[in-house]
């Protein structure tokens, strides 16, 4: 215990609406909680912190832009943010300087690869030439995989093997493997699924009811969900094609489909179901509680920490297979995992059946929904709890 006090972290990571950025919050704040000091840097607070009252976390960033008549249109650099891996490299060997003088270990942790992992190790490299030594971790997030690093891959592979970086952390068995398959990783990749933070917790059937009343929903809609950063790859459009052909076939009960993130070109209306596009929703868990299913129709998904959100306010999970937690999903019997389809065009009707009928089976038999919401309910707290997260990456600190 008395080497993980001496010990300091440094992050670094999106401050926008993203997965995993909300992922490398909540574990930030997990490790803060438990007295190791944290701070955050980057230009602006990670979006998921911006409600909490207090937060055991220093941020840091520079007072003072970047500037230079070598910058702007017609110049050397043509826009400022070319230098943005640079200022991150650059807050990084300030800041581990600055904690290298009080703590025994300093850990640079870079959530994304790019930009954030290429300046940590712009910011090793530096931070060793001049003699203080730091433990470089990476968390590969799935953009980084599937898209970007698809474009770069040698760079990539280059990043995953360096013997600088001392350890590689990601959220599920599943997404490690296609890591190492894909860029030809033979280190070990950490395995640590993230928490969920404790407002999420599934409310009883009154106070679900009085929920309800509250928020202005009635109480017999049948509600699916969906909330996400909306990319494409989350494939919008088909979760409003499965739950409007799930809610052609619930005819006894009125339903509807809330969309929650940033949602594009999604029509607001169709014939049988109710589409509301909330946007971007702060309090997130308040809407989880009255709802009945969560869909998620992912082409590709590090972890979701969306569905794990779902799971531990009681809601059944309808997801396809290849998202990280899948399995979770399957173990704890909270849910559906369907195999992923392509849609076809020409004739939308013809893709995730399994998907349509898990989610009317949970529309027309409340017991069954009941019963996939209580065990995902219990499954979380015993696995994406700020419990079980610190018990997981403690091990590593």
């Amino acid at each position: 215990m008395e080497e993980i006090l001496t010990t300091q972290v440094i992050a670094l990571g999106p401050g926008g609406f993203a997965g995993a950025g909300r992922i490398m919050c909540n574990g930030l704040l997990s490790i803060a909680r438990h007295g190791i000091p944290c701070m955050f840097i980057g230009p602006k607070t990670p979006f998921s912190l911006r409600h909490k009252k207090e937060l055991p976390i220093q941020f840091r960033w520079r007072s003072i832009p970047v500037t230079s008549g070598a910058i702007g249109e017609g110049a050397a650099i043509g826009h400022s943010m070319v230098l943005f891996p640079i200022e991150l490299a650059d807050e990084v060997v300030k800041n581990a300087k600055a904690a290298a003088e009080t703590a025994q270990r300093v850990v640079v942790w870079a959530h994304y690869l790019f930009p954030y992992g290429i300046a940590a190790q712009m910011a090793k490299s530096i931070l060793t030439s001049a003699g203080i030594e730091i433990e470089l971790w990476l968390n590969p997030a799935g953009s980084d995989i599937w898209e970007v690093g698809r474009q770069f891959e040698d760079v990539t592979i280059s990043l995953l093997n360096d013997p600088m970086v001392d350890r590689i952390v990601t959220y599920s068995d599943q997404f490690a493997a296609e890591i190492a398959d894909i860029y030809k990783v033979e280190r070990s990749i950490d395995v640590v699924k993230p928490s969920v933070e404790d407002e999420y917790y599934a409310l009883s059937t009154i106070d679900r009811a009085a929920a309800r009343r509250r928020l202005g929903f009635p109480e017999k809609e049948f509600i699916i969900s969906c909330h996400s950063n909306m990319r494409p790859v989350k494939a919008p459009q088909d979760v409003v094609m499965v739950a409007r052909r799930a809610a052609s076939q619930l005819l006894e009960r009125p339903s509807s489909l809330l969309l929650a993130g940033p949602v594009r070109d999604v029509e607001s209306s169709c014939d049988g179901m109710s589409i509301r596009r909330l946007g971007v929703v702060r309090q997130m868990w308040e809407l989880l509680q009255i709802v009945d299913v969560e869909l998620n129709l992912s082409r590709h998904d590090s972890f979701n920490l969306s569905l794990a959100e779902a799971m531990a306010c009681g809601v059944p999970v309808v997801t396809t297979d290849i998202v990280g937690i899948s399995d979770d999903v399957v173990d704890a019997r909270a849910g559906v995992a369907v195999p992923l389809e392509r849609r076809i065009v020409n004739d939308p009707r013809a893709t995730y059946d399994a998907a349509v009928r898990g989610i009317v089976t949970f529309g027309s038999l409340e017991s069954v929904r009941l019963a996939a919401g209580m065990a995902g309910a219990q499954y979380s707290k015993k696995q994406f709890s700020n419990q079980a997260y610190w018990k997981r990456i403690s091990v590593l600190l």
